[in-house]
């Protein structure tokens, strides 16, 4: 071989082996397993014991005056708005002007709201309900507040039909009525299609659709164009005996409607009678796995709660209920370069009883010293994240070109996407891993740096379907 092209074959050798560098830089891989000890009572939002309160019109009490009782670590609010002095009028303007109000307590408490409105509270009274045209006019009345405070709406319980709102003691809506089906088509108008309407047993929404067939993928239940991902279930008599006080006509009632919480059409209520079936711990914890509960009433009934305090359940149903994540393992980069890739692809397991509810944004974020540098990753559907499934984020992260040296916490958000909650720390899901560290912000902080190190040459080409890195 002449000197020449000795030294030229030389040469290409250094520039492969040059490039084989870079890209083993950026494609260096690091797992890290994370501890499976859980923390106790972890906050999080959309899920678990709701704190209940009530008030009529007649004798109004404002919402402000028992936010202050809501006991630590709950985020949720039931409240039910007893319309009893408007059986036959509009409902008074001073109480349209209140509920926006209210609604901005529960936001600046960093909770989320479960309304329900009826007439009634008691059966003793004559008239329980108003007739269909006005209930209609109310809804009609409250559309504007409904909406304009979505973001603070965990669900909607259908209510005004019957005492209480439970469509049974009912004096102007009798069974198989048509006007029952009248006042869930215009909730369903005057509520966002992301905001599921939640209605009383499963047969009315059986009714209300023409059909028995349940939503049974995560899919389904997400595509709101249709009225069947719209409507939950919502049990106020939980856990009673084996038809709840007829929430269940049959076993087939159950089932459909544990097929539908199983895939992110919300499941809860309120327990009702102290029966050997709701008192025993081993019963409940079944009940509540079987059922893929989200929400109970943390005040009711008493004796109920009480006796899963002694048995020893209690922790377990609050820690349980809805959606809990627990970081499985990971598998980062641990260099790269500006203008390269960051591989990340996380392994999370849901031990809670559901799937989230609401739709949910997931971002990887790159904390420096300086700079923090962030990627959504688009098209996820938490209502895939089903209850004892384990499920995996993963993306190739593109760094931007000016992506400044240094090392870089990798961090996890799981932030509200509505814009008027996205930046409040109380509406983002946290990961309840005893060695997952929680920073102030209330991300998650993924125990693993990357080094972004200046290449020796041009970075390799990002991968198909790369997510955009932004630094800030």
């Amino acid at each position: 071989m002449r000197r020449s092209d000795m030294l030229q074959s030389v040469v290409k050798g250094l520039l492969l082996l040059g490039l084989a560098c870079v890209g083993v830089v950026e494609a260096q891989l690091q797992t890290v397993s994370y501890a499976q000890s859980i923390v106790p009572n972890i906050v999080n939002p959309e899920r678990g014991f709701y704190y209940a309160t009530e008030t009529t019109l007649s004798s109004y009490e404002n919402l402000a005056d028992t936010m202050e009782e809501v006991p630590a670590g709950v985020t949720l609010l039931y409240r039910n708005y007893f319309l009893d002095n408007c059986l036959d009028k509009d409902l008074p303007n001073d109480f349209l002007l209140t509920l926006p109000k209210e609604f901005d307590l529960v936001r600046r408490a960093g909770m989320k709201m479960i309304p329900r409105f009826a007439y009634s509270d008691k059966l003793s009274v004559k008239v329980k309900d108003a007739k269909p045209a006005v209930v209609l006019r109310h809804i009609k009345q409250l559309s504007r507040v409904l909406t304009d405070n979505t973001d603070v709406i965990f669900l909607l319980q259908a209510g005004f039909v019957g005492v209480w709102g439970e469509w049974y003691y009912t004096t102007n809506f009798p069974a198989n009525s048509p006007e029952r089906d009248s006042v869930i088509a215009a909730l369903l108008t005057v509520i966002p299609a992301n905001r599921q309407l939640a209605l009383r047993t499963p047969v009315f929404k059986q009714k209300f659709l023409n059909s028995k067939k349940a939503v049974s993928s995560a899919g389904e239940a997400s595509d709101t164009s249709k009225p069947a991902a719209r409507l939950s279930i919502h049990d106020d008599c939980y856990l009673m005996d084996e038809t709840d006080a007829g929430t269940y006509r049959d076993n087939a009632d159950k089932v459909y409607m544990a097929t539908e919480a199983s895939v992110g059409l919300a499941f809860g209520g309120e327990t009702c009678a102290s029966t050997k079936l709701a008192t025993s711990c081993s019963s409940a914890l079944s009940y509540m796995k079987k059922t893929f509960t989200t929400y109970l009433n943390n005040g009711y009934h008493p004796a109920v709660l009480k006796q899963w305090r002694l048995g020893g359940c209690f922790d377990e149903v609050r820690d349980r209920m809805g959606y809990r994540l627990v970081a499985q393992q990971g598998k980062f980069s641990s260099k790269a370069s500006p203008g390269g890739t960051v591989s990340f692809e996380l392994s999370v397991k849901n031990d809670g009883y559901s799937p989230p509810v609401n739709p949910r944004d997931v971002e990887v974020i790159l904390q420096g010293s300086t700079r923090r540098c962030v990627a959504r990753l688009d098209g996820i559907n938490p209502k895939a994240w089903a209850s004892g499934s384990v499920f995996t984020l993963s993306a190739n992260l593109k760094l931007p070109q000016g992506m400044p040296l240094g090392a870089y916490r990798l961090l996890l958000n799981l932030p509200d996407p509505i814009p008027s909650l996205r930046a409040r720390k109380e509406y983002r899901m946290v990961l309840a891993n005893t060695d997952v560290t929680i920073t102030p912000e209330r991300t998650n902080d993924l125990k693993h740096t990357v080094q972004i190190v200046q290449a020796q040459g041009s970075p390799t080409s990002a991968p198909a379907g790369s997510v955009d890195v932004s630094c800030l």
